[in-house]
């Protein structure tokens, strides 16, 4: 029965990207981390933002 209803998978992303401005000044960054490690796999970062 597959066959014949031909299933296809949907993104829940719009076609295209998006691209940065190259003439655009950066967001500051409020946060204030210091991201770097003191050794491999000492630091694990993650960014779960999602803008509708």
């Amino acid at each position: 029965m597959l066959r014949e209803t031909d299933p296809a998978g949907v993104s829940p992303r719009r076609s295209g990207f998006t691209r940065r401005d190259p003439q655009a000044t950066p967001a500051p960054d409020l946060a204030n981390q210091d991201l770097t490690a003191p050794a491999p796999n000492r630091l694990w970062a993650t960014d779960l933002t999602r803008i509708r």
